[in-house]
């Protein structure tokens, strides 16, 4: 099955010059029109390339072609990332809570890229291994690490991952790479969240503004994926793999993957609750939580 990552860091923040210049090179729908409902946002076939600064001066860089991730430090040396042997141990019943380090695990101020080592939790005794070789990290005893990048998984049916960088040591230029086996994008401020690259609701017959649904209908439809990156331009994402869990006290029926209708009948208020269900970590943190909870309120 094809996988999708998604990576993020620093650089992909709101800065109002890089911000404005990318602007430049993106076209918010095919007639370059804008308003209210026009979000598919895509580049054009000629683009402008901003060199980008490195403001942490970072010793090394990702680089994506269609048949390899590498890390490469500037005078030339590089380290193939296996990124498939990664995404498939992530998924594996023995890897606690789907995370994989990409780390120095004897931290120097020469730290070489062969020295890098892939580390997960065993569920089955909660000690630290490498994940290559399976063995033991030092001794089961804690230790200190420099860590290149976190990768994490935790949508255990799903392709679905998402690497953070350590900007003080990797820098990343936000390369795509969509193929048969991978698909690899940036989560940049123009998508919004990571949550938001797959979880961003379309909506018929209503309006959602800061968590009120407003309906002068008495049905209207939310297409939870409608306006999310992978809804807009990669349709092949599996989102039925996806454990969407949608609740109200209204009336609903599901209309396709991702899509629902409500009836309001004789009511004038509502709630409205959907959630995608995942590990820890993508729970407890804010921007990879996908959750959308509304009042509804139907208009005279």
């Amino acid at each position: 099955m094809k996988k999708y990552v998604l990576v993020e860091n620093q650089i992909t923040k709101l800065d109002t010059f890089k911000h404005f210049h990318d602007l430049i090179n993106l076209q918010i729908n095919d007639a370059n029109v804008g308003g209210l409902g026009f979000d598919d946002i895509k580049p054009y076939p000629q683009q402008t390339n901003l060199f980008k600064h490195n403001k942490f001066n970072a010793p090394f860089y990702l680089e994506l072609d269609n048949n390899q991730t590498t890390i490469n430090s500037w005078n030339g040396n590089r380290i193939s990332v296996p990124v498939d042997t990664l995404t498939d141990k992530l998924h594996h019943k023995n890897t606690n809570r789907n995370w994989i380090a990409a780390c120095w695990i004897n931290p120097t101020a020469n730290n070489d890229l062969k020295d890098i080592r892939y580390i997960y939790r065993k569920s089955s005794d909660m000690q630290i291994y490498d994940m290559l070789t399976d063995e033991p990290i030092n001794n089961g005893k804690t230790f200190i690490t420099n860590t290149v990048f976190l990768i994490h998984g935790e949508w255990p049916k799903v392709p679905l991952y998402h690497i953070l960088l350590n900007d003080n040591v990797v820098f990343w230029s936000g390369q795509t790479i969509d193929n048969e086996n991978f698909f690899v994008d940036t989560v940049s401020y123009h998508d919004g969240n990571f949550n938001e690259y797959i979880f961003k609701p379309k909506t018929s017959g209503c309006f959602i503004q800061d968590n009120l649904l407003i309906t002068p209908r008495k049905t209207f439809k939310i297409d939870f994926y409608g306006r999310s990156r992978f809804g807009l331009q990669n349709r092949d994402f599996p989102f039925e793999l996806l454990d969407l869990k949608v609740r109200s006290n209204l009336h609903f029926v599901k209309k396709d993957i991702g899509v629902y209708e409500f009836d309001m009948q004789d009511s004038q208020v509502g709630y409205l609750y959907a959630r995608i269900n995942a590990g820890y970590g993508a729970e407890v943190e804010q921007s990879t939580q996908m959750r959308l909870a509304l009042t509804v309120h139907r208009s005279r």
